[in-house]
């Protein structure tokens, strides 16, 4: 708990600033959560999730019914980002990750909390080998990870991203068989992202909405 706490102050300015599942750190700590250090720094938090979900809710409710969207995480790592969308639109959700450690923590998360989501261990491209059943459409939440991608003076650049953006909602588009398929992709919150990255995508797919921490795109 106290390096939960030293890493609140350091990234949010409060020793409970690490919010995971609707909760304070202290909350989800007290309750059996448990974290890896490298999920500390990249999780995206309650505030940015929830902002991200009622973007997702305002997007699909106009094209499409929203209890019947599967919601899929290519990257999931906490899960935090899915599960919230996933409430927002009371479906179902499933996640991947690689990583066998953050994948076993994040599956002992969801059991400890009681929570309505699943975590599958492998690549993001073996989702496809065993999608969703019952789904009309698929959210796909996109979340790779930055590393060169990302800098402090030119933003982010979704071209650069491991994988890139644009190879992911290739491989969407040519594996996925729901009926319709989306993609809400996570931005920085108070960084800026390189437009040329973002108008390679939306030339492309029709863009349904921008906003602070995501953009959201209709693939179909």
């Amino acid at each position: 708990m106290a390096e939960l706490e030293r890493a609140g102050l350091a990234f949010c300015g409060a020793p409970d600033g690490i919010g995971l599942y609707g909760m304070p750190a202290g909350d989800w700590y007290a309750a059996g959560v448990r974290i890896a250090g490298r999920t500390c720094v990249e999780a995206a938090l309650n505030g940015p999730s929830r902002r991200v979900a009622e973007t997702v809710r305002r997007s699909l409710a106009p094209v499409t019914t929203l209890d019947r969207i599967g919601v899929v995480d290519l990257f999931a790592g906490s899960g935090n980002l899915m599960l919230h969308v996933r409430d927002v639109l009371g479906t179902s959700c499933v996640g991947m990750d690689a990583d066998p450690v953050v994948f076993e923590l994040t599956r002992g998360n969801l059991g400890v909390l009681d929570l309505p989501a699943s975590m599958r261990l492998g690549s993001w491209a073996s989702y496809f080998l065993d999608p969703l059943p019952d789904v009309d459409a698929t959210l796909f939440v996109l979340a790779p990870p930055w590393g060169p991608a990302f800098s402090f003076d030119r933003g982010l650049d979704l071209r650069r991203t491991n994988p890139p953006v644009g190879e992911l909602v290739e491989h969407i588009t040519r594996s996925d068989r729901s009926g319709r398929r989306f993609a809400v992709i996570q931005l920085p919150v108070h960084e800026p992202v390189v437009a040329a990255s973002v108008r390679e995508l939306t030339k492309r797919y029709r863009q349904l909405d921008r906003a602070v921490g995501c953009l959201v795109l209709d693939l179909t």
